[in-house]
C-alpha cells in the first residue's frame, strides 16, 4: 500500500505556497515536529482546498 497514515494529531502546523504559473495549485506542507526538517511535502494541491485542510487539520481560530 503506497498510502502514508498520519494521525491529524501528530500536524504541529500546515504551510503552503501557491505553485508559479500554476496559481490554481499550491505546495503543502504537514510538520510533524518542531523543526522545519520534519515537514511533509505534498505537491499539486488544488488552492480552494487549502484553507478548508488548515481548518480541518488544526481548527478554526475564533476571532475575539
Amino acid at each position: 500500500e503506497r498510502t502514508e497514515k498520519l494521525p491529524m494529531g501528530s500536524i504541529k502546523n500546515i504551510v503552503s505556497e501557491p505553485i508559479e504559473e500554476h496559481d490554481d495549485y499550491h505546495i503543502l506542507a504537514l510538520q510533524l515536529g518542531p523543526t522545519e526538517a520534519s515537514r511533509y511535502w505534498i505537491y499539486w494541491v488544488p488552492a480552494q482546498y487549502v484553507d478548508a485542510i488548515k481548518d480541518t487539520v488544526l481548527g478554526k481560530w475564533q476571532p475575539f
